[in-house]
């Protein structure tokens, strides 16, 4: 009769299962170390100060892989094109609520976000837009606005496929759905232009009628920063989400660059404005050129830095093995997201790494025994 209370393994199939071979003792000896990397991390701030440096030391590798200065030149290409045809359609919408002639002045609020070369190129599109004749709402007027929608939509385009390149995708959506998007993308960013302009008008209007006159005098000042960072977040966020061929990632893993890219978009236009004021003089360098040029860089550090924010996120996703896809969970290899089906390597310094290496050989060094005569 077959002993059911044994301890010992009756079949090879259980021996095997239960044998420690040298794999099984590594793998033991593995999975402490990658707890202490996060792996098992469901939200970024349970990544512990290992889990980060590998994050940061892949991120700067895959800036060079990824070519994301490249990268972003060519998507700075696409935005330039589609500058005007965007600006032709923001006049248009604008025309619409109020005069347009009110936009150059509603413009000049913006001048401390604007570096001085982009804001004198976007002033005079908009005074040589504005002189044209009026239009009536009618079919001209809006194939003329669809036709400008659809320019612009080639700088939306361009950073669809640069999140691709981030988040290490391949683009696999229909084309109808990938230009749909594209589009709404397009337009909300136009209805956000045409909230912030008008928010000098609309939001004392908006804080009168709650009876809060007092409370705009004292945040007036905050009210066009804090809009312009909130939508940038927001903005951003849903092109991390949605831009890439991917299943989307939950919010969570979205935020961290998205929040990190918007700051980072204030502290480029500051700085870059500043050293334009201090140092740099494009128009000395490239003559009547020299605003655009500078328009050119100040859109091409933006995009820059837009793409760091998405190698960020998809680095951070890639930390962990725990699934940062929206809906239930699956297993790896099920996710249809290349950082979320795979765990990112393990990095570490120069010098981490080379005591590391010691330390294991000499673990595994067999002790030597001297014998006596």
């Amino acid at each position: 009769m077959a002993n059911f209370f044994s301890s010992t393994p009756s079949s090879p199939e259980q021996r095997a299962a239960t044998e420690t071979t040298p794999a099984t003792m590594k793998s033991l000896e593995e999975e402490p170390r990658e707890e202490k990397r996060g792996r098992g991390a469901k939200r970024m701030v349970e990544i512990p100060a290992r889990g980060w440096l590998d994050i940061i030391l892949r991120v700067q590798q895959q800036l060079s892989i990824d070519n994301i200065g490249l990268v972003a030149a060519g998507t700075t290409f696409f935005i330039i094109l589609s500058l005007v045809p965007a600006l032709g359609a923001l006049v248009s919408l604008y025309g619409l609520l109020t005069d347009p002639g009110a936009l150059a002045a509603q413009l000049d609020r913006f001048a401390l976000y604007i570096p001085g070369g982009a804001m004198e190129i976007l002033r005079g599109e908009l005074t040589r837009l504005i002189s044209r004749p009026d239009q009536t709402l009618g079919v001209s007027f809006m194939v003329s606005l669809f036709l400008a929608i659809w320019s612009a939509n080639k700088g939306v385009t361009a950073m669809f496929q640069a999140m691709n390149v981030a988040y290490n995708e391949t683009e696999s959506r229909n084309f109808l759905v990938v230009k749909g998007l594209t589009l709404l993308f397009t337009i909300s960013v136009l209805i956000f232009g045409l909230v912030l302009l008008n928010s000098a008008v609309t939001l004392p209007l908006m804080f009168s009628y709650l009876g809060m006159d007092g409370l705009y005098a004292l945040v007036a000042g905050l009210t066009l920063p804090v809009l312009l960072i909130a939508g940038s977040v927001f903005g951003i966020s849903a092109l991390y989400r949605w831009g890439p061929s991917r299943r989307p990632a939950k919010w969570r893993w979205i935020s961290p660059g998205a929040v990190g890219a918007a700051l980072g978009m204030v502290a480029v236009a500051a700085g870059f404005a500043y050293y334009l004021s201090r140092f740099g003089n494009y128009g000395a360098t490239y003559g009547s050129l020299g605003a655009v040029v500078g328009l050119m860089m100040w859109i091409y550090l933006s995009t820059y830095v837009v793409l760091l924010g998405a190698e960020m996120n998809a680095e951070i996703e890639h930390q962990t093995s725990v699934d940062s896809t929206v809906g239930p969970d699956r297993p790896r290899g099920d996710r249809r997201a290349m950082v979320a089906d795979t765990v990112g390597d393990r990095q570490s310094l120069g010098l981490i790494s080379t005591y590391q290496k010691i330390k294991n050989k000499l673990s595994r060094a067999k002790p030597v025994t001297v014998q006596g005569n």
